[in-house]
C-alpha cells in the first residue's frame, strides 16, 4: 500500500511538529541550566557551609536537567511528550 500525496504531506507535518517540540524542550533545558548557573554565581553564600550546600544542590539539579534532556534527545516521541 502506498501513501497518497496528501498523506505524505500530513506525515511530514507531524514529523516536523515533533522535531520542533523536541527542539523547544531541549532549548528549555538549556535555559534552565543557564538560569541555575547564573543564580549560583549571582548569589553565592559567604558562609562556607551554606555555599557547600548551594554547590551540592546545583550539582544535583544539573544532573536532573541533563538526565531529562538526554531522555528528550534519545527517547521516542511518546516518552518525550
Amino acid at each position: 500500500m502506498f501513501l497518497k500525496p496528501n498523506e505524505i504531506n500530513d506525515s511530514k507535518k507531524v514529523a516536523h511538529g515533533v522535531k520542533n517540540t523536541i527542539r523547544q524542550n531541549i532549548d528549555k533545558q538549556e535555559s534552565d541550566y543557564y538560569d541555575l548557573s547564573r543564580t549560583l554565581l549571582d548569589f553565592p553564600s559567604q558562609t562556607p557551609e551554606i555555599l557547600k550546600q548551594q554547590v551540592d544542590e546545583y550539582i544535583e539539579k544539573v544532573a536532573d536537567i541533563r538526565r531529562f534532556a538526554r531522555r528528550i534527545e534519545t527517547g521516542s516521541s511518546p516518552s518525550v511528550l
